[in-house]
C-alpha cells in the first residue's frame, strides 16, 4: 500500500519479491473517481465536444510539450478521419495561453479544447493521455475507471498501460489508432457508444 504511486516503480523490490506477486494499492489516490454514469457522459460530451468521444491529454511539460501532444493528435486525424476531439488538460494559465494561440492556425482547432481541471473528465475519456514518465494519480484514477491509459516509454512497466515514443512523432498517433480501432477495446469500455 503505497500513499506515493511513483515510490512503488523507483524503489527496487526486495529479494523474493518479483512484479508478478505484487500488486499496487493505493487508498490516498486523490483523485477519486465517480462510477461511470450514461446521462452524465452524454452532458459531459454535450458541453465540451458536441456530443463526439474524446481523448483527454496532460503533460507536465512546456508549451512544446503540449505542441508534441497536438502533433499525435494530427496524425491520428489525418489517418482515421474520425469526429474524436482532443481535451488539452492545462492547469498552467502562462501555458494555456500559448497553446490557444497556436491553435489559431491549427488544422484540426475545431475539435480541440482546453480546460484547466480536467479531474471530472476522466472516467468518461475514451482514452487518458500523459507525456509524462512517472504514473501519477491520474493515471491510476483512469485505470480504476476502466478508461485506457497511454503514456510515453520509460523503464517502469505497468500493467494496463499503452506506451508510446516521445522521439518518434507518429508513435503517438499510431498507439491512438490502435485503441480507437481495437475491438477488444470497444467491448471492454462502457463509455464506447460510437464515432
Amino acid at each position: 500500500v503505497t500513499t506515493d504511486v511513483p515510490c512503488l516503480f523507483e524503489t527496487p523490490l526486495p529479494a523474493g519479491i518479483t512484479a508478478t506477486n505484487t500488486q499496487l494499492w493505493s487508498p490516498a489516490n486523490h483523485l477519486i473517481c465517480k462510477p461511470y454514469a450514461w446521462e452524465t457522459a452524454e452532458q459531459i460530451r454535450l458541453n465540451y465536444t458536441n456530443g463526439h468521444l474524446f481523448f483527454l491529454a496532460y503533460s507536465h511539460g512546456d508549451a512544446a510539450a503540449y505542441i508534441a501532444l497536438l502533433k499525435g493528435f494530427s496524425g491520428f486525424k489525418k489517418w482515421q478521419h474520425s469526429s474524436m476531439y482532443l481535451i488539452l488538460w492545462i492547469s498552467d494559465t502562462n501555458i494555456a495561453t500559448i497553446i490557444t494561440e497556436k491553435l489559431i492556425t491549427y488544422k484540426y482547432r475545431d475539435s480541440v479544447v482546453i480546460v484547466t481541471d480536467g479531474e471530472a473528465l476522466i472516467p468518461y475519456a475514451y482514452a487518458v493521455i500523459s507525456d509524462g514518465n512517472t504514473f501519477t494519480a491520474r493515471l491510476h484514477a483512469a485505470l480504476a475507471a476502466k478508461v485506457p491509459v497511454l503514456q510515453q516509454e520509460h523503464e517502469y512497466i505497468v500493467p494496463g498501460v499503452t506506451y508510446y515514443n516521445t522521439h518518434e512523432q507518429t508513435t503517438l498517433a499510431k498507439q491512438m489508432i490502435y485503441l480507437y480501432k481495437s475491438e477488444l477495446q470497444l467491448t471492454a469500455l462502457p463509455i464506447v457508444t460510437g464515432k
